[in-house]
């Protein structure tokens, strides 16, 4: 019996009886800021996390990452998730927060601008306490009609909170990190 967590084997498991086909993969990105000054959050340490604080308030604050799609990669939908806490307090009754994701899948040799946007979003709405992580994900289908992906494809990803979202929570928010999942299929070769 083979479930997500464990492997429950009675009798002899062997390679001979047993192959693993595909598996997870968490990837860590870094971010960066870029643009107008007033676009950007602000760098802040929450205890030992460095994290990029997002007014509720104001213009669009954005950060942008870029990652190539390894050959490993199984061919199927890829989560990004971004890692964020409150930090001005806790979150209580109908509070959310709702990030955007905006990105392009783009081919070596293709122009960077190619194809229209495809934008997910995710509202997280349940009452988290301070400094509390939330961890809120995104599905980028493979086969998206605008931005389809494949392997050695470079994801250009823009994300932004979006403060009209109903029962936007009134404080401040850090983000901590942006974590890419994926099924692997083996061991990653060069790109």
């Amino acid at each position: 019996m083979i479930n997500p967590d464990k492997i429950i084997c009675d009798g002899e498991l062997s390679t001979d009886t047993f192959v693993i086909t595909s598996f997870k993969r968490h990837i860590q990105v870094g971010t960066r800021k870029s643009g107008n000054v007033s676009n950007q959050p602000t760098a802040i340490d929450v205890g030992t996390a460095g994290a990029e604080q997002f007014a509720s308030s104001g213009g669009q604050e954005e950060l942008h990452f870029q990652w190539e799609v390894p050959n490993d990669w199984d061919g199927t939908d890829i989560k990004i998730e971004i890692d964020w806490l409150p930090d001005a307090g806790a979150m209580t009754g109908s509070d959310a927060v709702e990030w955007v994701f905006e990105y392009r899948a783009i081919a070596e040799g293709e122009s960077i601008v190619n194809g229209t946007v495809a934008t997910k979003n995710e509202i997280y709405a349940m009452p988290t306490a301070q400094y509390v992580t939330v961890h809120s994900p995104v599905t980028l289908p493979y086969n998206d009609a605008n931005q389809p992906i494949s392997k050695q494809d470079h994801l250009y990803v823009r994300c932004y909170r979006n403060t009209a979202t109903a029962n936007d929570y009134a404080g401040t928010v850090a983000a901590t990190a942006f974590e890419i999942i994926y099924n692997s299929v083996g061991l990653s070769t060069s790109n």
